[in-house]
């Protein structure tokens, strides 16, 4: 065994996150001997089962703080108001002594787009705000029929249709419903309970003088994922080792049988 082999620093759990817990747990299961002691399994089959609740649990957070996107709503907002706003303008572009409703044409867009179409480049709650304004003018005011004269009925119709979607989509309209996030506290405190529990028995073999030497070599190897991320951590002028290829659906092994 080697002569700076210290036992205590196996009784505490290193510093971790969701990542690197889900990480180191990989990389001591796999080390586990294939002859390792019923203990030792028993210990690292805990350890996995602890990394694949973890796993679970930030499934479950990720889904659940994914909220709906808005952008693809918004998107059809921008086009059905933008379709609407040039079959006005191009009508009232029309010779007026050929078509009597271009001057009534120029009135509604210079009623509903006093500054044209900026307020599409709004935040989101914004542009809502100001269609719900212009949409509300247009009933008040009995627009409706006039628009569809100059425009055709099909294009305030879509403005409607969408506007209401939207509405849904940044949960104005909608209310969202409450959702609770789920909490990664509890389950990554049991891998770094279940990480202490599995190295105190690979120790336990490395400090078994009655043990081979090829067994206690072996569980000292065990140990080395442990050791190297320790160092790592505590390496501060050096960068930690990356763990962005760790998923929620990283495959944890099993234990050797």
């Amino acid at each position: 065994m080697d002569a700076d082999f210290d036992p205590s620093v196996y009784v505490r759990p290193p510093k971790l996150d969701v990542p690197s817990a889900v990480a180191l747990s990989i990389k001591l299961v796999a080390a586990t001997p294939d002859g390792a002691p019923l203990s030792v399994k028993k210990a690292a089959n805990t350890l996995r089962q602890a990394a694949l609740s973890l796993q679970e649990s930030w499934k479950a957070r990720d889904r659940v703080e994914k909220r709906p996107d808005a952008r693809p709503v918004d998107v059809l907002a921008d086009h059905a108001m933008s379709r609407l706003f040039g079959r006005i303008e191009d009508y009232s572009g029309l010779p007026a002594e050929t078509h009597p409703h271009a001057a009534r044409a120029g009135v509604l867009l210079a009623t509903l787009f006093p500054t044209g179409l900026s307020f599409l480049k709004a935040d989101y709650a914004s542009q809502w705000a100001e269609t719900q304004k212009r949409l509300d003018r247009i009933n008040e005011e009995d627009l409706a029929a006039d628009i569809d004269v100059v425009a055709g009925p099909e294009f305030l119709a879509e403005v409607r249709r969408i506007h209401k979607l939207y509405g849904e989509a940044i949960g104005i309209t909608k209310a969202r419903p409450e959702i609770t996030v789920p909490s990664l506290v509890l389950p990554l405190r049991e891998v770094g309970d279940a990480i202490v529990r599995h190295a105190l028995q690979l120790v336990s073999v490395c400090l078994d003088e009655e043990a081979p030497l090829e067994s206690r070599t072996a569980a000292r190897d065990a140990l080395r994922p442990l050791d190297e991320y320790r160092a790592n951590a505590a390496r501060r002028d050096t960068p930690k080792e990356s763990n962005d290829a760790v998923t929620p659906e990283t495959e944890v092994p099993e234990v050797p049988r």
